[in-house]
């Protein structure tokens, strides 16, 4: 029995200028985490925006939760959109809204909570990444690696089986690039969370990566386990690509050997990471 979250069959997006995505078939399952790989101006983020229901396919079926978001009515669209959070490049916070504002907005949205309520669980969720105390900042005066924390937390506001990410790492220095990548792990450790993930970070992919989904050329040029698709010597970008810097000649950890021993609980994630 199919344990996929998340089904793409004939995928495929044209413009004007052409075909941009030409008919992706895979499926991700419950609780990995897939990496999505490729050159730049491939397809990596329009891909996303298509799985997410931002923009509509020019052909081809997204499943999510075995329910359609390409061809299902508003209802059902409603209710997909709240099965998953997204962490945008930017993080996408609203300039003028504090951090706590931010974090509120997808319970005012999609819930009928009691403002009350609403504070305390926002608090919650910037607690659960190492922002408590931040709830009164501006976006402007933060970090940018806590930038991407408190888009996570508002990602994570109505506790989704899903997140999708594009380029969480994008623009951090190394160590909070690394402290992120523990925040995901810990995520999908405690709590099962499925997640597809834009990047380009080979210390992230090694980090987090169950499986890895290379676009090339408008197609899906391989899709699996990271240690198969960087043995694809048939494939010279994927080649050039994991031998940057030596790195093909090093074996990729594995997600669950990098993550946090079993040991590892829900009240561990709630105690964060360190500020930049």
């Amino acid at each position: 029995m199919s344990n996929a979250i998340i089904q793409v069959s004939g995928l495929e997006v044209h413009t004007s200028e052409g075909v941009l995505l030409d008919s992706l078939d895979f499926t991700v399952d419950q609780g990995e985490i897939v990496v999505v790989l490729g050159a730049s101006g491939c397809g990596k983020t329009t891909l996303l925006r298509h799985i997410i229901g931002l923009s509509p396919p020019s052909a081809g079926e997204v499943l999510i939760g075995g329910q359609s978001i390409v061809h299902g009515d508003n209802d059902v669209r409603e209710t997909i959109m709240r099965s998953f959070g997204v962490l945008y490049q930017s993080g996408a916070l609203f300039g003028s809204m504090t951090l706590l504002e931010n974090v509120c907005l997808p319970f005012e949205e999609h819930t009928d909570l009691p403002s009350r309520l609403i504070d305390q669980l926002a608090r919650t969720r910037l607690a659960s990444v190492g922002l408590a105390g931040f709830e009164d900042y501006l976006p402007a005066n933060i970090s940018g690696g806590m930038k991407k924390r408190a888009g996570l937390a508002r990602a994570l506001a109505l506790e989704p089986p899903i997140l999708f990410l594009d380029e969480p790492s994008a623009g951090l220095d190394p160590i909070s690039s690394a402290a992120l990548d523990k925040l995901i792990l810990r995520l999908r450790d405690a709590y099962g969370t499925t997640m597809m993930v834009v990047t380009h970070e080979l210390d992230s992919i090694f980090t987090i990566a169950d499986r890895a989904l290379i676009l090339q050329d408008k197609h899906i040029a391989a899709y699996g386990p990271l240690n198969e698709v960087m043995g694809r010597s048939d494939n010279e970008w994927i080649q050039e690509f994991f031998s940057r810097s030596g790195t093909s000649l090093r074996a990729p950890i594995p997600a669950a050997a990098s993550a946090q021993s079993t040991e590892s609980t829900t009240s561990d994630l709630h105690e964060g990471i360190h500020n930049d």
